[in-house]
């Protein structure tokens, strides 16, 4: 089975959405990654990283929690296998409000839980971020309902990759692999060619230092926010001999060829295209 790369995970919608399982589901899945946030397993193709899960309460430690503790361990029992949880006292919690949480760990009491996945003692551990007791005699059966339909009808149709993402690789898988820059090449001492009744120097042809100085000029402040012309950015170009040198046609070719390097692209077409930087 073709697993993606942990770069595309944010793109899978179960990657932030809490995912119903039975215990034996849970404990089964293969681990995809460990970090310090948690840990993401895989289910079919789809990374997770938060579950909901639901159970009878056989085991609580410590057995009498106080407000004045940080953490209560947890083990549920939903009838096909045992699901160890801890729940920390949160920053923002205030001693009332643990007080209220911890009173829903009550020993045989059906609690159903979300939380985001983590180890403990190389073994899997729910870290719970939401709880609350439920009264209904069916809400267990509801829950292996709820957790039949969403694996049959959802968690196992693969996850594809949005139709842009694959078009953007195969381009850039297309694209030959960048050059290293070359250096610049420098013309013998000598007087330098004049353009009958002009005066300047002649206009040499499109190059990476023309690029240069018309990305310069595209990013300069007040022009990086809008799209420019061909012609404004001729006249954004640095005053000295560089602005002398190059013409307005010699513009529009590095203009073609930052285009064509994906380095600025068209904003507005037309007979005067204007341009903006990527």
């Amino acid at each position: 089975m073709q697993r993606d790369e942990p770069k595309f995970w944010p793109l899978d919608p179960l990657y932030d959405t809490p995912v119903v399982l039975l215990a034996q589901h849970l404990n089964a899945l293969p681990q995809a990654e460990l970090a310090r946030s948690g840990e993401v397993c895989w289910l079919y193709n789809h990374p997770i990283r938060y579950v909901k899960v639901g159970g009878l309460v056989i085991g609580v430690d410590p057995k009498h929690p106080h407000a004045s503790d940080t953490r209560v361990s947890v083990t549920l029992d939903d009838g096909t296998g045992l699901i160890e949880c801890v729940h920390w006292k949160g920053e923002s919690d205030t001693d009332d409000a643990w007080r209220h949480t911890i009173s829903i760990y009550k020993h045989a009491r059906y609690v159903q839980v979300h939380g985001k996945l983590g180890r403990f003692r190389q073994a899997r551990q729910l870290v719970v971020q939401h709880a609350w007791a439920i009264d209904d005699p069916q809400a267990e059966s509801l829950h292996w309902l709820e957790a039949a339909t969403l694996w049959n009808e959802c968690y196992q149709d693969k996850f594809r990759r949005p139709g842009l993402v694959q078009k953007l690789e195969q381009q850039q898988q297309q694209q030959p692999p960048p050059q290293p820059p070359q250096p610049p090449s420098y013309a013998p001492a000598g007087p330098r060619p004049v353009v009958a009744g002009a005066g300047s120097p002649s206009a040499p042809p499109a190059s990476e230092e023309l690029q240069a100085l018309v990305l310069q000029a595209m990013r300069a402040p007040g022009a990086e926010r809008r799209a420019l012309s061909a012609s404004e950015i001729h006249k954004e170009l640095p005053r000295g001999p560089a602005k002398l040198a190059f013409k307005l046609a010699d513009v529009k070719d590095a203009l073609r060829a930052l285009d064509e390097a994906s380095r600025v692209y068209v904003a507005q077409e037309g007979r005067d295209p204007l341009y903006r930087c990527v």
